[in-house]
């Protein structure tokens, strides 16, 4: 099966990215790349981000910025980029709510971005956007770490928005049955109070 490609727009300007994203009301997608020194950059740009699927997701649902970091060092400290490639997702006044570290193949990515835009909504106490979008996630891309940790982050918003405690327990005790060894597993499962003053 061959795979459609298509390329991204990128901004080369932060601050231009930023109106934009006030503009369309979109997240920023900053991508820090070494390219061509870095190996996993030039992945990224050649293998991950042609990739239709991306390429339109990114496009519905981000303003993307590629920074030089060897161009733009002031701008790699200022979102602490120690390591290419990074992505930073960000809001419209710059402030960062997500990062993905190292290079990553198409169909993850797309795993990452969704729950990039989950995380992005619930930092910004939109809970019923977040619950859905990390739903989503965890539908879509089931049997996945991604997956897993949009369960525990779904927990998280449902509790948010009802104040009750029960929605939190019953999202991370489905994270619990359907992804035993995670981490994110480990995170949800909190002994009881009395059950640890017993032991």
């Amino acid at each position: 099966m061959e795979v459609r490609r298509i390329s991204i727009d990128w901004e080369t300007s932060l601050d231009r990215a930023k109106d934009w994203a006030r503009k369309e009301k979109k997240s920023i997608l900053l991508d820090f790349s070494a390219a061509p020194m870095c190996g996993g950059c030039v992945a990224m740009d050649a293998v991950t981000y042609p990739d239709a699927h991306v390429a339109e997701f990114i496009s519905k649902h981000y303003v993307p910025v590629k920074i030089k970091v060897k161009d733009r060092p002031d701008i790699a400290a200022g979102y602490d980029v120690n390591w290419t490639p990074s992505v930073v997702i960000a809001d419209e006044s710059g402030r960062a709510h997500c990062r993905i570290e190292g290079y990553v193949p198409a169909e993850d990515f797309l795993a990452h971005l969704s729950l990039a835009l989950g995380r992005y909504e619930l930092d910004r106490r939109q809970f019923q956007r977040a619950m859905h979008q990390l739903e989503e996630v965890s539908q879509r891309h089931r049997g996945t770490e991604t997956a897993a940790q949009a369960l525990y982050w779904l927990g998280v918003a449902r509790f948010k928005d009802s104040k009750d405690q029960a929605q939190l327990r019953a999202t991370w005790n489905l994270l619990i049955a359907d992804y035993p060894v995670s981490d994110w597993s480990k995170r949800a499962n909190i002994p009881r109070a009395s059950a640890a003053a017993a032991s």
